[in-house]
């Protein structure tokens, strides 16, 4: 117990105790929720600094691999004024370009290898292929077959 009571965790969980966040929600009512969520909102947006503006995506399609029952596309898009942001799309095969599909949005942790790992990307390279299975990263080629899966290469990693 000595150890505990020595501990960050003690400090923190005593400090949690201490004080009461200035948004915090206790109502039980539909309308003070809203009201908590507005106020919320714009303290969050000024905490961020707001959003940029939105561009145009501008499709940029730089290549595509057949992968069986499935293609893996190559894009990148616009997300603001001066900013790309690389992509993979997983289409199914049997799937018409003009059809429409369900889609999921696939992310990457933090590994070494971002968005490929998500889109079964190895370069025949063995440590490429562990991390896939290690992290179950292909979760979105198990669906393939039925819809359309984005694997954005997140920003900052």
């Amino acid at each position: 117990m000595g150890e505990f009571l020595n501990s960050m965790e003690w400090y923190y969980i005593n400090l949690e105790q201490d004080i009461t966040p200035c948004l915090h929600f206790q109502s039980r009512t539909k309308k003070d929720f809203e009201k908590w969520h507005q106020e919320l909102k714009a303290k969050l947006l000024e905490l961020l600094g707001g959003f940029p503006e939105k561009a145009p995506l501008e499709p940029d399609k730089l290549g595509e691999e057949d992968c069986g029952d499935f293609v893996r596309e190559k894009y990148t898009i616009a997300t603001e004024k001066h900013m790309r942001m690389p992509l993979y799309l997983l289409r199914p095969k049997e799937a018409s370009q003009d059809k429409q599909l369900p889609g999921i949005l696939c992310c990457h942790g933090h590994g070494p290898f971002g968005k490929d790992s998500v889109a079964g990307v190895t370069s025949d390279q063995p440590e490429r292929e562990e991390n896939i299975r290690g992290h179950n990263y292909n979760y979105g080629e198990r669906h393939q077959r039925h819809l359309l899966s984005v694997r954005v290469h997140q920003r900052g990693t």
